[in-house]
């Protein structure tokens, strides 16, 4: 179902927005295109293929132990497979998005937004390792949101 870092190579030009195990979300896949563009192109990057795939906390955990052992729950992981042009895949826990938004009194949309943001930005070169990467990826985050209200 989903392409292999090793075929990444003959995977076409895009963005495409996946599920594993869990509805498709209510976002406008234009919309959320477009803006991802603007992202990637804000950061002098090229768009090669990058796949977000939406599953749940079980999907999302298995993944995260089988690649990287970590056992703990996580909204997204982020594999990248190329610098320039951009290449990789993005998994995003719906379930954890709606916890976090509820945990952080955010709107559940405004919520996606950030995780899907924050994946490509992890692309784009960005870390959170360290409380000034987290400060700079939020600060990049909450800009990208506004970006995106605007224009909707």
């Amino acid at each position: 179902m989903f392409i292999l870092p090793d075929e990444f190579n003959n995977a076409p030009e895009g963005i495409s927005l996946d599920c594993a195990d869990v509805p498709f979300p209510e976002i406008n896949i234009t919309e959320i295109e477009d803006w991802l563009k603007t992202i990637i192109s804000d950061h002098s990057k090229s768009l090669g293929y990058i796949q977000y795939i939406f599953c749940s906390d079980e999907f999302l955990q298995k993944i995260n132990w089988e690649h990287l052992q970590h056992e703990e729950l996580t909204d997204i992981i982020t594999f990248e497979y190329n610098d320039d042009p951009l290449e990789g895949e993005i998994y995003i826990s719906t379930e954890r998005v709606l916890e976090n938004s509820q945990l952080i009194n955010l709107s559940y949309d405004d919520e996606m937004l950030r995780v899907i943001a924050h994946g490509v930005l992890h692309l784009c070169g960005y870390r959170d390792k360290t409380p000034t990467d987290v400060a700079e990826m939020r600060k990049q985050e909450d800009r990208y949101i506004q970006i995106f209200r605007k224009n909707i």
